[in-house]
């Protein structure tokens, strides 16, 4: 008797075993707070008080981390201990964030190469909203080689791509749309104010007429493609099957 009650303790023990392996708790956004403010000190910038918002808000409800809102200038040391505590809290990095709208932090263009940094690492973002941050034709080189599904990384599932009130030109609007015209996921692009001219209406061309397109909403709102480029556009918007909203006012 002593020696069946032995061994039906030891097959309870690895059922339990088992069970703790697949059920192991999950403590990413626990690791990114800790690493962030280490990484704050480390690269001598001050930490967000909306993300420290978000934290309090985890302890409180147990709410992750979903949204990165910010709207404080930040510089790209900012965006750096930002990225690399993203990266560093699981493998392959922190799943829980779907979205990241930067306001004016100024992050340029050396913020972006550091967000795709982390964007390459299979993350779930659906949501890029970059308003206003001094970036580039570079920054969108960069943004471009991320989300080429065509890339050595396989792209992240980003839906709504904003750029607006960048001085990017047709020069930044080509390279973009040069990696992501071939984009399955992206629905929404906007491109307001950016410094276009009629020199991009091709590219943007291309896009709409690629047959697996699937962006339903284009805002190329206070450019400067006058009437030549809006013709270009809008011979694409006729042989487009999924676009429902397209904004060309003030060009």
């Amino acid at each position: 008797m002593g020696a069946k009650k032995k061994g039906g303790k030891k097959g309870g023990g690895k059922k339990g075993a088992k069970k703790s392996a697949d059920d192991e708790e999950d403590i990413s956004t626990e690791k990114f707070w800790k690493l962030y403010r280490k990484k704050c000190v480390e690269y001598e910038t001050d930490v967000v008080k909306e993300i420290k918002k978000l934290w309090e808000a985890k302890e409180e409800n147990g709410t992750d981390i979903t949204k990165l809102h910010l709207w404080d200038e930040l510089g790209w040391p900012g965006i750096k201990a930002i990225t690399d505590a993203l990266k560093a809290s699981a493998d392959p990095c922190y799943q829980h964030l779907q979205s990241i709208r930067l306001w004016k932090t100024y992050c340029q263009d050396e913020g972006v190469r550091l967000l795709c940094t982390f964007l390459e690492k299979k993350c779930n973002v659906e949501g890029l909203d970059l308003l206003d941050n001094k970036i580039t034709y570079i920054g969108c080189e960069q943004l471009a080689r991320t989300l080429s599904p065509d890339g050595p990384h396989v792209p992240p599932p980003i839906k709504h791509l904003k750029l607006d009130h960048n001085m990017i030109g047709s020069r930044g609007c080509i390279a973009l749309l040069q990696g992501i015209h071939t984009s399955q996921f992206i629905k929404i692009l906007s491109l307001t104010y950016c410094n276009l001219d009629k020199d991009c209406s091709r590219a943007i061309f291309e896009m709409l007429i690629y047959s697996k397109s699937k962006i339903e909403k284009l805002y190329l709102g206070g450019n400067c493609l006058r009437n030549e480029g809006v013709i270009q556009v809008l011979q694409g918007v006729s042989a487009n099957k999924s676009l429902n909203e397209l904004s060309l006012a003030d060009n």
